[in-house]
This record gives structure tokens, C-alpha cells and sequence, in this order.
């Protein structure tokens, strides 16, 4: 394996651990919220699974361009 695909297959490992540690704080949040109030992820939560996805789908490109292109 190329050293492309590796650093591609490394940030899509990377982000898909982001968006699962962002998916859990959203979990631990909703699940001690209080029902007088709705329940809405905070800054850090949301730049966990934004990061997460983005990463993701650049290391998946990363990985297939070379047998699309």
C-alpha cells in the first residue's frame, strides 16, 4: 500500500472516531438533559461530528480516487 492510501485509510479512521466520540457526547447530553428544556448539542459536540464527516469523506475520495481517475 502507497503511502497516499495509508494517510487516506489514517484521516478516515480519524474521522470516523471523530463523529463516534461526537455521537456519544450527544448521547450523554440528551440522555442528563432536564425536560423543562429542549436538548441541544453544544459547540464542541457539533465541531466533533463536523470535523468527523468532513475527514471522512476526504479520506474515503482519498482511498477510491486513484481507481476512479
Amino acid at each position: 500500500m502507497d503511502r497516499k492510501k495509508l494517510f487516506s485509510l489514517f484521516i478516515l479512521i480519524l474521522g470516523l472516531t471523530l463523529i463516534y466520540v461526537g455521537y456519544r457526547d450527544y448521547q450523554i447530553l440528551s440522555s442528563q438533559y432536564n425536560p423543562l428544556f429542549t436538548v441541544s448539542p453544544d459547540n464542541e459536540t457539533r465541531w466533533f461530528i463536523i470535523i468527523g464527516v468532513a475527514a471522512a469523506v476526504g479520506g474515503f475520495i482519498g482511498i477510491i480516487r486513484d481507481e476512479i481517475f
